[in-house]
């Protein structure tokens, strides 16, 4: 019975080292990393080896447990190693195509409507500030047009020392408001 089990494990591990080797091709892993999985995989192995020996003969290691396990993997290597390559190439290419035609369904169904639906929010967000500064705009225009008529009546009543100052007190509150009206219209700009 012991050596029965010790070739399936045999077996076994000649299937998982297979698969594990040709896993391994597809990550694209850094050397210290890759070393670290080989460490945990063969650790790995061990326990499971140990295990099935631990259940059939209470975990006594015998010189003809090794002998076992050796020609168990000789057998996967000599009648099945080909069998199962082209079976786990198959399997590969077919999680490969699963993955495929998953990710383009979630990229169709789920990223490209979220991504339209953000830009157009975005979008309208952008359109609605823009038309409500213009809204503003018109306001203000309407509200200051009582201040351009007092302007024009001070500027044309008023010594002309006065006038200077008052000039330059104008000149500069209209360069900090241009100044942020241009820094608006540029980040709008960017937006839409």
């Amino acid at each position: 019975m012991t050596m029965l089990a010790m070739i399936i494990s045999g077996i076994y591990i000649g299937i998982a080292t297979e698969t594990y080797n040709r896993v391994k091709r597809i990550w694209k892993t850094k050397p210290s990393l890759r070393m670290s999985l080989e460490i945990i995989y063969w650790l790995g192995q061990t326990f499971i080896l140990y295990t099935a020996l631990y259940y059939v003969n209470n975990g006594e290691i015998r010189f003809y447990v090794f002998l076992s396990v050796l020609c168990g993997y000789s057998m996967y290597v000599v009648l099945f190693r080909k069998l199962y390559r082209a079976l786990l190439e198959k399997i590969i290419r077919f999680i490969r195509t699963c993955a495929r035609i998953i990710y383009n369904v979630l990229h169709t169904v789920i990223y490209r409507p979220c991504k339209a639906l953000i830009t157009f929010l975005y979008r309208l967000f952008l359109q609605i500030i823009k038309l409500a500064l213009f809204i503003c705009n018109y306001l203000l225009t309407i509200v200051f047009l009582p201040f351009r008529w007092i302007h024009f009546i001070l500027v044309r009543t008023l010594p002309i020392n006065i006038v200077d100052k008052y000039n330059k007190m104008i000149a500069f509150c209209s360069t900090i408001s241009s100044k942020f009206i241009s820094l608006l219209k540029r980040v709008f700009a960017k937006g839409g």
